[in-house]
């Protein structure tokens, strides 16, 4: 490479940085300038790359890394530093005389003075899927690119023969010209669904809207929060998890003919080092409370050997006394590397209430994994607060049971960990568990910061807070949380179309999941309602929970319990803001799962790639037209082929896909009410 072409280079990023122009803000001359500036510098290109793109509001560091990534391994040789220079003129960024000089003559005929280039006139590009794994020649490859670019001079793509989309020629792949033959499309075995590498999404996955959430539940999001929403969105979902898990039996909701209560299985996914540490902050709260718990247990310890000893020593008269019953283990928070029985035991010396909090996976699939530690069917028969029992054998035998089990887990792994967690896709575990999968920052950021409190010594003093906080829940009794019959139809007009949607993308894989989710959901609202009554009730006073606009005794309790202030139970409403706010994670968190299960093994070896099909078939326009799908799917830097193989797939008989006219599709959903979460 010649010094001036660096030089060059040089001078026309900085012109462009200086114009604070986009020049490629479509994904195609985004593109473009990826195989521009990697087939003539190579790597070295990159941060060339890097600037240029961060003039764009739609910038990701990440997703501009995977495609010059892609773009250096897939060059095919038709991009040149002209493309670049052709950007540049589109755009309209200005340059001086001595650089226009340089990269071509200035058409004084154009009415914003652009300049033109001297890029071949046959200057064409390639599009790059992210992860996607190509077993393709050569000429394989040059024969893909062709079809994925129609030639500027609008002849016919010799592989497709189909110039624009407008020329009304036949394709001779699928046999439709334009859209509006209405004859059956075949794609051939080259062209079908293509397999993603690794683990990261093609396109970011969604985050949660912002929202002001109960004192708490904020303040732990301010204090730990970080600059990324992904960060913020694991806090949160950490803090509910373990908020609930504290909580045991004081709220619940009857569904399914059936009370739940808040208590959750989380799964954050994330490669090493990716900030999913963070959680570990929030499971400070849980362990005030445990300490507690357990401080109580020592000392109910020390009181039993005590009498014990004073027993022993009565000598004949020990006959006379009644041996006092040895106390029970009681604990919060649960160790993850344990067996099946030792899990059992300590949960039902507990009353049934206990919450798992392990940083690795690895921890709780060794347990699973071992001899004596086959308990994946406890976390199942957990989630519906199941019934448990165990017996064991020798010295006489033991049998225990606990009628009714509230355990709380909350995991944090790499995606390796939760596939050893989740075998297969059918595991009855993947549709119990919320899952969210954080993205690793490929940037370096400042660890330092101001000098402020420690973040352990500010979430302990909130943990100390939360200890006090549930001992005057407790004192108020047990409360129900009650829809209204409007969040009702809101509530189940939302799932009713996810549902559908689910059906269309993935089968019953994600039917089931979304089932689940409605639960969690509901769970999630219990721990928002009942964080909001307390912030509107400090010290717990009674008398003013009476006079709350969403909190009034049950219909159980009696008047005269009710004159004398004897109130057991409560029923609890909930505010249309808090609703709508924990139902509009429903969206994100539906995504995060499909993505999760495309990377699942699963037993009849279908193609993963569930999370990108479900994005692409959900935000078509009704009907919509095979442009359309192509066109979108390049939006998800999705392969538009990979794309229309679907669409073939899905509309065979009719359904989910069907035909409604020439050329025209639409999703055979039954009729559901949109749901908006920014609506009252």
């Amino acid at each position: 490479m010649e010094r001036n072409e660096w030089t060059k280079l040089e001078r026309l990023v900085a012109a462009i940085e200086q114009s604070g122009i986009d020049i490629a803000p479509e994904y195609d001359s985004y593109m473009k300038l990826a195989f521009a500036l990697s087939a003539v510098f190579g790597d070295a290109g990159r941060p060339y790359f890097h600037r240029i793109c961060r003039l764009s509001a739609k910038y990701d560091a990440a997703d501009a890394d995977k495609l010059y990534s892609g773009a250096l391994k897939r060059n095919n040789g038709l991009c040149s530093l002209g493309t670049l220079y052709h950007l540049v003129g589109e755009a309209g960024v200005p340059l001086d005389a001595s650089m226009k000089k340089d990269f071509g003559t200035q058409d004084s005929g154009a009415k914003d003075k652009k300049w033109k280039t001297g890029a071949p006139k046959d200057l064409t590009h390639a599009r790059v899927y992210n992860k996607v794994n190509h077993a393709l020649t050569q000429s394989q490859e040059a024969d893909e690119q062709r079809k994925e670019g129609p030639h500027p001079d609008g002849k016919p793509d010799e592989t497709t023969g189909e110039p624009d989309e407008t020329t009304g020629k036949p394709d001779e792949t699928t046999g439709e010209p334009d859209e509006t033959t209405g004859e059956p499309e075949e794609l051939s075995p080259t062209e079908r669904e293509v397999m993603f590498e690794g683990c990261s999404p093609s396109s970011p996955l969604p985050t949660f809207p912002s929202y002001q959430w109960p004192r708490l539940v904020q303040h732990i999001l301010d204090v730990a929060g970080g600059d990324t929403p992904c960060q913020r969105d694991i806090l949160l979902l950490t803090a509910l998890s373990t908020l609930g898990g504290c909580m045991g039996r004081m709220v619940r909701i009857s569904y399914k003919s059936t009370y739940f209560y808040p208590c959750m299985q989380l799964s954050v996914t994330a490669p090493p080092a990716s900030g999913k540490g963070v959680m570990q902050l929030v499971r400070l709260l849980a362990e005030n409370v445990h300490k507690e718990i357990f401080r109580q247990t020592l000392e109910a310890e020390k009181a039993y050997e005590k009498e014990m000893y004073r027993i022993s020593t009565l000598g004949k008269a020990r006959a006379e006394v009644e041996i006092p019953e040895k106390p029970k283990k009681k604990m919060l928070l649960i160790p993850g590397n344990n067996s099946g029985t030792g899990i059992l035991q300590l949960l039902m010396d507990s009353g049934g209430v206990g919450i798992i909090f392990e940083a690795e996976a690895d921890t709780i699939v060794t347990a699973i994994q071992s001899e004596y530690g086959k308990w994946s069917d406890l976390l199942r028969n957990a989630f519906d607060h199941q019934r448990l029992a165990y017996n064991r054998r020798g010295n006489g035998g033991e049998y225990r049971e606990i009628e009714e089990s509230l355990l709380t887990v909350v995991l944090s792994g790499t995606p390796e960990q939760i596939k050893q967690l989740i075998p297969s896709a059918e595991n009855g575990l993947f549709s119990r568990n919320l899952f969210y999968f954080l993205i690793s920052q490929p940037h370096w950021e400042d660890q330092f910061g101001p000098c402020m409190e420690d973040l352990r010594s500010q979430f302990n003093r909130m943990g100390q807070e939360w200890n006090e906080e549930l001992k005057r829940l407790k004192q108020l009794g047990q409360f129900t949380l009650q829809l209204t019959l409007e969040q009702k139809n809101r509530f189940n007009a939302f799932y009713s179309q996810l549902n559908e949607r689910a059906q269309v993308a993935n089968g019953y894989d994600m039917v089931s999941y979304v089932r689940r989710l409605a639960v969690n959901q509901l769970r999630m609202m219990e721990v928002v309602a009942l964080q909001r009554m307390e912030d509107e009730l400090p010290q717990g006073n009674l008398s003013r929970l009476k006079k709350l606009p969403h909190c009034e005794p049950a219909g159980t309790v009696n008047d005269e319990n009710r004159k004398d202030g004897v109130i057991p139970s409560w029923n609890l409403t909930m505010a249309d803001d808090d609703f709508n706010a924990v139902l509009s994670m429903a969206e994100p968190l539906y995504e995060h799962a499909t993505h999760v299960l495309s990377f699942l093994p699963h037993e009849d070896m279908k193609r993963r790639s569930n999370s990108e099909k479900d994005r692409l078939f959900a935000h078509l326009p009704h009907p919509f037209t095979r442009k359309d799908v192509k066109e979108r799917a390049l939006e998800l830097h999705i392969n538009p082929n990979t794309a229309l193989y679907w669409l073939q797939e899905l509309s065979k008989g009719g359904h989910p896909i069907a035909k409604v006219g020439r050329g025209l599709y639409d999703i055979c959903l039954e009729e559901t009410v949109h749901f908006n979460p920014k609506d009252d």
